[in-house]
């Protein structure tokens, strides 16, 4: 599974999470809404990456601004 493929099933199989695209070479983000926590969602997100074997993962949490 790639990183990218990994990330979507999570947002997917994850309440109150919604996936945003941009160009490619600018990547994907995960919208976190509701009283959702924007730590906890980077931590079950790294652990989801670990249970599904995802390796040589690099992923960037950039402060973005609506």
């Amino acid at each position: 599974m790639t990183v990218v493929e990994a990330i979507r099933e999570y947002v997917d199989e994850t309440e109150g999470l919604e996936l945003y695209e941009q160009d490619p070479e600018k990547g994907l983000g995960i919208l976190v809404k509701g009283d959702n926590s924007y730590m906890e969602t980077i931590m079950d997100l790294t652990r989801y990456f670990d249970d599904h074997d995802v390796d040589d993962v690099i992923v960037f949490f950039p402060n973005i601004e609506a």
